[in-house]
């Protein structure tokens, strides 16, 4: 049996990008044309290696299916006028006609994935009825009643990490056994929707496969960064996130196992290019100091088998979790760069999303971790986000000044600021639905989210925070701010250096041929942090 797996990518509502917008969200008129935050969505995610179809492909080819893989937005762009998108959707019926595969599983992580994952599902099925059309990711999962009632196209969504049931999925799919035997599933039968039995399965992540990239073996040279994962899940319990929906528990990978896998898929990029610079796409890295300090001794004692001529990673970890030492082994086993999410500087908004129980403890981790990164030379990106429930001019003015007390002139250091956006089933989305909060903290929602609109999250406020603070204060706030008009240096406006992308919008679509370009860009900016 031949698996298809699909990146979706989005599908550009042309009326949400150039309006015109109702009276309550012509703000959006603004933040849809300001071009870093655009080509943040539009092209710099859409340039990393595909983490779920990664782990779901090297899966099945251990279970000895056959696995291609799809990458839309590199293979066929990415149309942003409704024009193109019918033209581009024409090229799919045509492709999926001739697909030679028996299954096609389409990755629809992010609620901007959603549209384009229904939109995908229906053609495949026009194209060819026979095809079994499943879908997984955070999105997928936490709306999958939705998504089955929107699409009769989707024959099966699951629920969970894919691996524990991916034999007896695969076994389902060859008529060996039912669906309803098969845990974590929501599927059609007979025209009805139908869940199966809810298993909680820790994944042990030292039996998976090492990730398989010559599946995305023709896509290689348009990526700036490929994924890996040394662990997945957890433990906190942020309002705004939902790692904790899909997932109730932590894994971690062996420290020496995730060494050896990082070194063979360095190894296989090498033979494509010359920069070999991976994305750790871990919740949460590094929990445990004594596995940091673990992995990056292996790595360091095992650096030589390195091809690479360029070889560094990005991971992604809080506040207050590393030492002196940890930094000092990561610095040396070729940590490139470290996200940070601060989130916010007010005590307050702290704990209104659930960030930390102790604010003040917090504030000076975040002063304290900032300073040990700097000193031993790491790049490290901290982000923001504003506009949650509860946000007041006073508390944007906490964040403002906290911001500027780092050492922001450092060129090391960069800022990326959100705009908070509910996603399903998160304590924020549960929030803006809470009459007597709502009322206490004086927010007032002006539009439902609606993966129908294409809105790009965390770039789309749709409810005033409170009442001191508008929807329409908030996004000159934020735009304001991006254009560091107090005096903070916000990334956005360096990645404006990029070739193109202040002229964006004037665009039909950002062909593969854009994509590949910004990768060539990207990767010769990065050469000078990989060494």
């Amino acid at each position: 049996m031949k698996t298809l797996l699909i990146r979706p990518g989005p599908e550009i509502v042309e009326k949400t990008l150039f309006g015109p917008w109702e009276p309550e969200l012509a703000h959006l008129g603004k933040l849809y044309k300001e071009a870093g935050g655009l080509y943040r969505f539009l092209c710099m995610f859409e340039m990393v290696s595909p983490t779920p179809l990664l782990a779901v492909g090297s899966w099945l080819k251990e279970l000895g299916e056959e696995v291609e893989v799809l990458d839309i937005p590199i293979h066929f762009g990415l149309p942003l006028r409704e024009k193109g998108n019918k033209k581009r959707r024409e090229e799919f019926f045509h492709f999926f006609e001739h697909a030679d595969c028996d299954v096609v599983g389409i990755s629809c992580t992010s609620t901007f994935e959603s549209l384009a994952s229904v939109r995908v599902a229906g053609i495949v099925k026009k194209a060819n009825p026979d095809i079994k059309v499943m879908l997984g990711g955070y999105q997928g999962a936490v709306i999958a009643d939705e998504l089955m009632k929107q699409s009769s196209a989707i024959d099966v969504i699951v629920l969970s990490d894919f691996e524990p049931i991916a034999e007896e999925l695969m076994n389902a799919f060859k008529g060996r056994i039912p669906l309803r035997d098969v845990p974590n599933l929501v599927y059609r039968e007979n025209g009805d929707i139908k869940r199966t039995n809810v298993q909680k399965i820790k994944v042990d992540l030292d039996q998976n496969p090492y990730y398989d990239f010559s599946i995305v073996e023709q896509y290689l040279p348009n990526y700036i960064m490929y994924s890996i994962e040394a662990s997945r899940g957890c433990p906190y319990h942020c309002s705004y996130c939902q790692e904790r929906i899909f997932r109730s528990y932590h894994a971690v990978k062996g420290a020496e196992r995730a060494v050896d896998e990082l070194i063979e898929a360095a190894n296989v990029i090498a033979s494509v290019n010359n920069m070999a610079f991976f994305y750790y796409s871990d919740p949460l890295w590094g929990l445990k100091r004594s596995w940091v300090r673990e992995f990056c001794t292996v790595l360091i004692e095992r650096r030589d088998e390195i091809k690479a001529k360029h070889f560094g990673w990005f991971m992604c970890t809080r506040f207050g979790m590393l030492k002196d030492k940890e930094f000092e082994l990561l610095k040396k086993a070729g940590c490139a760069t470290i996200g940070y999410g601060i989130e916010s500087l007010s005590p307050k908004m702290l704990k209104l999303m659930g960030r930390s129980e102790n604010q003040k403890k917090y504030l000076q981790q975040v002063q304290e971790t900032i300073g040990k990164t700097l000193n031993h030379d790491i790049q490290l990106y901290i982000s923001m986000i504003l506009g949650m429930p509860g946000e007041t001019p006073e508390t944007l003015k906490e964040t403002v000044e906290g911001l500027k007390k780092l050492p922001i002139d450092n060129e090391l250091l960069h800022i990326f600021t959100f705009l908070a956006y509910p996603l399903p089933k998160t304590v924020l989305e549960e929030q803006l639905t809470d009459e007597t909060l709502k009322k206490e903290l004086g927010v007032h929602l002006w539009a439902e989210p609606d993966w129908r609109k294409g809105y790009f999250p965390k770039l789309t406020p749709l409810y005033d925070p409170s009442d001191q603070l508008s929807v329409q204060e908030l996004t000159e706030f934020y735009l304001d701010l991006s254009e560091g008009k107090y005096g903070i240096p916000i990334f956005h406006k360096k990645l404006e250096i990029l070739k193109g992308v202040r002229g964006l919008l004037s665009k039909e679509e950002i062909s593969p041929e854009d994509y590949l370009k910004w990768a060539k860009v990207w990767r010769r900016m990065m050469t000078t942090l990989t060494g």
